[in-house]
């Protein structure tokens, strides 16, 4: 019996980290959320707030994210002689309202919604509130002007 302690406690030991692993976004989401009421709020409070001071997770009880008007950017690597590429990530742009996609003005959007894959999933809480990680991409940075330059020409 005293031979197996130690194999029960490094069993013990790696399901409580599992466990860690499995809840981390949980408890991200508990200890840096914040609840905004317009995606115009989101950039005021923390378009100039770097990185690593800004809340993980947001909600925004008014906001819309049109993607219809989504835009991705490729990842092209050389592949046993051939080019491959694959989609590396796309950006929507985040309005106040539905009224404000639908006029469509680059001055209104207030954010960007950005996945990696081919397709941006919104996701809108059951009271309409649209909530997700508040992260900086670095690689998107760049191409984010290139997005907003794409809208003034729609």
């Amino acid at each position: 019996p005293l031979i197996a302690c130690p194999f029960c406690a490094a069993v013990a030991i790696l399901l409580g980290c599992l466990c860690l692993v499995h809840a981390s976004s949980i408890v991200m989401w508990k200890f840096s959320h914040v609840h905004l009421e317009t995606a115009q709020n989101l950039c005021s409070q923390y378009a100039a707030v770097p990185p690593e001071a800004t809340p993980r997770t947001v909600c925004i009880s008014k906001a819309f994210v049109k993607t219809d008007w989504e835009a991705g950017k490729l990842e092209c690597e050389a592949v046993d002689g051939r080019v491959s590429c694959e989609p590396a990530y796309v950006a929507a742009p985040i309005f106040n309202s539905r009224e404000e996609a639908e006029l469509g003005l680059p001055s209104t959007i207030w954010a960007w919604a950005v996945m990696a894959g081919r397709h941006v999933n919104a996701n809108y809480e059951l009271d309409g509130s649209l909530c997700g990680y508040l992260t900086s991409h670095e690689k998107t940075h760049f191409f984010m002007q290139n997005f907003r330059i794409a809208v003034d020409k729609v």
